[in-house]
């Protein structure tokens, strides 16, 4: 607390020269004049610890000097005691509607004036300090809500590429820190280099430095010094080190820099960095960065693996609709154009990408369960009799059965176990009605009558895609999902939409 500066203010001079003394004792440094106009001034230049205010003063009284200094955000704060010979109740109130905090009456006494000046200084830190860690705090949440809503749009980024997603979370990181530059690069623990990936647009706005894909660690810049130590690591004055790395001719200025690694599974697989923020980076920078680091890597992992699992999954339906084609020549390419068709649909309905390539892949395996029913069947040019007609009914049955078990990000189980259901009840295989279908099934069912009916079968010729296009027409609403027909109508009629030719 000591020594605070404290202001006295009082026209009489011996009553100002006893209050001096007397903090003065105590250790206070203080802060005496006469003159109330040189007060004001002197506060708002150099504002005191705690002001002690006279109330009867020629030109400009105590209650007018204590509004002043509480209109002024930069004395608004300060503790203001009133010092007065004036013991009338009505004074009294009136120094604490000017915005004073306490009213000690003359003459003074000693142990009270220093329990009061104690007191509300001891109130007026501990109030500052409340602030303080309030302003922290609040700084603090809206860097996490910075954090999280980045992290919640890069997630939302499905669209992109990873260089375009990370350029978008390397810009937030950089925001987010209030620094000027920044990178993003991946680390091969094979051969123990630095992979050079991105750096913030700003960061190539000041590099003249000739570009480089790879770094041996030991030789890389200061990006890989927090991989060389496994931790993050901080350089406020980095013009100061004498070691800086190797680092290139050419290179972006640099005055403050963090670098953060990010592991996976105790190993190191990227490094974030920042640089030049206007004041040190500290703690707060460093578990901000650190943490937001991490969800950028969970998000680039996760894409990673969706990618591989996505590829392998391509492959291996490739290879059942290829399978299925063999044994029945008569629908080759059957799948795929139901596939496709129910893809354009899906993206005629205005529903997302994600949504589109679950019909397609959905389209190419819906009739699966076919491979459970003898080829002879499926090729017989004639009419089927009622036992045969019934086991091919059962295609979609066999079909969920082996598919409902296996995991895909789309309900491709259902929709395969679906397709041939109406909204009227009258489909198969169990007679399912309206909203008891799933969409992507009403899809998948459209797609699949228009195919059929346009294209030749063993059993019939090709009726063309006109009659296909009226039959779905004439169930729209009743067997058919209206916005499902309305969609397809819309591809072949008004956008010219063709069936494709395998």
């Amino acid at each position: 607390m000591k020594p605070s500066e404290i202001m006295v203010v009082d026209d009489t001079a011996e009553s100002l020269k006893l209050l001096s003394e007397l903090l003065e004792s105590e250790g206070y440094q203080v802060r005496p004049t006469t003159d109330p106009e040189l007060a004001l001034q002197s506060a708002l230049d150099v504002p005191p610890a705690l002001i002690l205010l006279d109330v009867r003063m020629p030109g400009m009284d105590g209650f007018e000097v204590c509004t002043r200094l509480k209109a002024d955000e930069r004395t608004a704060e300060i503790p203001v005691i009133f010092v007065s010979a004036a013991r009338e109740t009505q004074d009294q109130l009136k120094g604490f509607d000017v915005g004073g905090v306490d009213y000690i009456t003359k003459p003074i006494q000693r142990e009270v004036v220093l329990a009061r000046v104690e007191t509300h200084l001891k109130l007026h830190l501990t109030s500052l300090e409340l602030a303080a860690l309030l302003e922290a705090r609040n700084h603090e949440l809206q860097l996490d809500n910075e954090r999280f809503e980045a992290l919640y749009k890069l997630s939302r980024m499905s669209d992109a590429g990873e260089i375009e997603a990370t350029a978008f979370a390397l810009e937030a990181a950089v925001a987010m820190t209030r620094s000027e530059v920044g990178y993003l690069h991946f680390v091969n623990a094979d051969d123990k280099s630095i992979d050079l990936f991105q750096w913030s647009k700003k960061t190539l706005e000041q590099c003249t430095a000739e570009p480089m894909q790879h770094y041996p660690l030991e030789s890389a810049g200061v990006w890989a010094d927090c991989i060389r130590q496994g931790k993050t690591v901080i350089h406020n004055d980095y013009p100061s080190l004498e070691d800086k790395h190797g680092m290139p001719e050419g290179h972006f200025p640099i005055r403050r820099h963090m670098s953060v690694p990010i592991f996976d599974k105790g190993q190191p697989v990227a490094i974030i960095g920042i640089g030049n923020k206007k004041e040190p980076y500290n703690d707060d920078d460093a578990r901000q960065l650190s943490l937001f680091g991490s969800g950028v890597w969970s998000i680039i992992r996760e894409r990673r693996n969706d990618r591989r699992l996505l590829g392998a999954l391509n492959q291996t339906i490739a290879a059942i609709t290829s399978m299925l084609e063999l044994r029945d020549p008569y629908t080759a390419g059957h799948q795929r154009r139901v596939s496709a068709l129910a893809s354009a649909i899906a993206m005629e309905m205005a529903l997302d990408e994600d949504a589109a390539e679950g019909m397609r892949m959905g389209g190419l395996i819906h009739d699966i369960g076919k491979i459970h029913i003898p080829a002879e069947i499926l090729v017989f040019p004639g009419k089927l009799d009622e036992e045969e007609r019934v086991l091919i009914q059962r295609h979609p049955d066999m079909g969920y059965a082996v598919l409902k078990d296996h995991q895909f990000p789309w309900p491709i189980a259902e929709m395969i176990h679906q397709h041939h259901e109406r909204l009227d009840g009258s489909g198969y295989p169990q007679g399912l009605k309206g909203d008891g279908i799933c969409l992507e099934a009403r899809i998948l069912a459209v797609a699949d009558v228009v195919e059929a009916m346009a294209s030749h079968r063993p059993y019939r010729r090709n009726l063309g895609i006109e009659a296909a296009l009226q039959e779905i027409e004439k169930g729209r609403g009743v067997i058919f999902d209206a916005a499902v027909v309305d969609a397809c109508l819309e591809l072949f009629r008004g956008k010219g939409y063709e069936l494709e030719t395998l």
